[in-house]
């Protein structure tokens, strides 16, 4: 094959997962959130914070090189979980719920305060073997959620499609983004970084029913219904791109059904 994914057996470079605050978050609540910081010190021993442009609090488990394998950050209306190590969806979701638990619910402690528009990214990359001559066609299959200039322009492309799916009164906007890039870094596990042709796949999936903002305990019963949901709905996304052969390389499994 012209493709291998960036791990032996996946090809996940990050997964974050999102909820927004019906309000801003106040100095007062980050300063709530890094006084707890021994709550959640075995998994995020770093902190830090900044005032610019808005103020932020960071914990995060650090490599030697400073970037983060994991990252809970809180500013803005935002609190966002991202990783950068994946490993099985089931023990990173696990911890990721407890993380935005974690932060939900001294944010919630220190003030009135709800939560919702729930939002999961994977992002794949795949690196082309023979460089800008990999052939594309045995990555990506033609599929309604990719623009067929992925494969008239050759091997630098960028696809954008966008589009909403209801599953039971959620309404969810799918947002699929595909590169084809010669200028792309891969940040290596030693901490190293490496140049080369990818193919870059990102899926961002946001539930928007704006009505849907919930206390800290509602919100973490609606997070463990709809995260499983949206991590099936991006299985079916990548069935619908990737070659058969890169869907079973990356092990993808069963598909329930395909996005149309």
């Amino acid at each position: 094959m012209d493709f291998d994914p960036i791990n032996d057996d996946h090809a996940v470079q990050l997964v974050s997962f999102k909820v927004v605050c019906d309000r801003f978050i106040e100095p007062q609540d980050l300063q709530a959130l890094a006084q707890a910081h021994e709550q959640v010190r075995s998994d995020l021993p770093a902190i830090s914070g900044s005032e610019q442009p808005m103020p932020t609090v960071e914990l995060a488990y650090r490599r030697p090189d400073g970037t983060a394998s994991w990252l809970l950050r809180c500013g803005g209306n935002e609190i966002a979980v991202e990783c950068r190590r994946y490993t099985r969806w089931e023990k990173i979701w696990a911890t990721a719920q407890r993380l935005l638990s974690f932060a939900k619910g001294h944010l919630a402690a220190s003030g009135d305060i709800k939560f919702g528009l729930p939002s999961l990214q994977f992002t794949d990359r795949f690196r082309g073997t023979q460089g800008e001559q990999s052939n594309i066609g045995g990555l990506l299959i033609e599929s309604d959620v990719l623009a067929n200039v992925a494969f008239r322009k050759g091997p630098l492309f960028h696809s954008n499609v966008g589009f909403f799916d209801d599953h039971g009164g959620a309404l969810i906007l799918h947002q699929v983004n595909v590169q084809g890039r010669k200028d792309a870094f891969l940040q290596l596990p030693s901490g190293g970084q490496e140049a080369g042709y990818y193919v870059v796949l990102d899926h961002v999936q946001q539930v928007r029913n704006i009505d849907q903002f919930l206390d800290a305990g509602r919100s973490a019963d609606y997070l463990e219904h709809i995260m499983p949901i949206m991590h099936n709905n991006n299985k079916n996304m990548l069935s619908s791109i990737l070659a058969p052969e890169m869907i079973v390389r990356i092990g993808l499994g069963r598909v329930v059904e395909h996005v149309k």
